[in-house]
């Protein structure tokens, strides 16, 4: 993805991260292959292009990222895992990809 915006566009200026999936059930019921698909699509997504934004923002010498959370992290019943990567984007803001 940042290859082709390069390619594309000669620079990357903005990462926008705003994708989520859910999947109903709690820590009890949730399987191991939801568990993984939603901390993949929701965390995963959000660490990698971050990974791969970063070094390309800093050859140029600026950027932007943005990280959308939701008030999901602590209000959302029955949906365990994208509660837990929600919270997981509000503490990345705080210790941002650990720079």
């Amino acid at each position: 993805m940042v290859d082709y915006v390069i390619a594309q566009y000669g620079r990357l200026d903005v990462l926008h991260n705003s994708i989520a999936i859910g999947m109903h059930g709690s820590i009890l019921n949730l399987t191991d292959d939801d568990w993984h698909r939603v901390m993949a699509t929701n965390r995963k997504s959000m660490q990698f292009s971050g990974k791969y934004a970063i070094p390309r923002m800093i050859q140029t010498g600026e950027g932007a990222i943005t990280d959308i959370s939701s008030v999901a992290a602590d209000r959302c019943l029955g949906l365990f895992a994208y509660v837990v990567t929600k919270g997981g984007a509000i503490l990345s803001l705080r210790f941002p990809f650990g720079l």
